[in-house]
């Protein structure tokens, strides 16, 4: 029987797992995967899935998890985002919306927000 901290932990891995369900929406997706992985190497939590309006406080992030967890969506999704947006979005839902309004082919993992332009 876990007790305290690792009681909370364990309870909210499974707060809204129940309606989790990303394979119609693929930056949903890819946000779901960062924060878990964000989950399984900053607070050392074994979590397989999350419900996507869980808010990423009650997870226990703080400003560096918000910069760990913004910096890992750039990784994978090739756009420059704001942490502010991650902190202020709150949710996997949330930003996948803020993702998907700001950056429209993020999830094919295509760079939006640069212009590319070829020297000769």
């Amino acid at each position: 029987r876990l007790s305290g901290r690792d009681a909370d932990a364990a309870n909210i891995a499974d707060i809204g797992a129940d309606s989790f369900d990303t394979a119609a929406h693929p930056t949903t997706q890819i946000v779901h995967e960062c924060v878990v992985k964000w989950l399984r190497t900053e607070k050392r939590r074994t979590v397989d899935k999350l419900g996507d309006d869980v808010t990423f406080t009650s997870l226990g992030m703080d400003s560096l998890g918000t910069i760990m967890l913004t910096l890992e969506l750039e990784s994978r999704m090739g756009v420059e985002i704001n942490p502010e947006a991650v902190r202020e979005c709150q949710t996997v839902s949330r930003l996948a919306i803020y993702i998907d309004a700001n950056f429209p082919d993020a999830a094919r993992g295509k760079r939006t927000d640069t212009l590319c332009i070829p020297i000769h």
